[in-house]
């Protein structure tokens, strides 16, 4: 088990101790087989294989007294997210300047979702 399932397990725990209906719509992880990601044409960090290893998102509904609007999202929407996310920032490519940031123009992972807004792991290293 990894730092980050170590990690994940202590919060879970939590979880089923104070809010047992939440940690309930957390959905059993993925055999690594199972996290197909090439569509993306990205090689996803391996935490990312590590979070879905541990468990694949949230049930749509789920609700949490912290941060209630906010859904990890099942792999399956994750990637769909992803795409549309990716086809944006494509899009706007031909407004880069000098001045852009690289994570003004880097494809994202996006996992964690809230109304129209979404969190996403960048998928290209600043450092290149």
């Amino acid at each position: 088990m990894g730092t980050l399932t170590e990690a994940l397990e202590r919060i879970i725990n939590w979880q089923q101790e104070h809010q047992p209906e939440y940690a309930a719509s957390f959905q059993p992880g993925l055999k690594v087989d199972e996290i197909q990601v090439e569509e993306l044409g990205f090689k996803l960090p391996k935490e990312i294989y590590e979070l879905y290893q541990w468990r694949n998102g949230t049930e749509q509904d789920a609700k949490a007294l912290c941060f209630p609007s906010l859904q990890f999202l099942p792999l399956s929407r994750a990637i769909e997210c992803s795409q549309g996310c990716n086809e944006y920032i494509e899009s706007r490519k031909q407004f880069v300047t000098e001045k852009s940031e690289w994570y003004e123009i880097s494809p994202l992972f996006v996992f964690i979702e809230n109304n129209c807004n979404f969190c996403g792991l960048p998928l290209i290293d600043p450092q290149r």
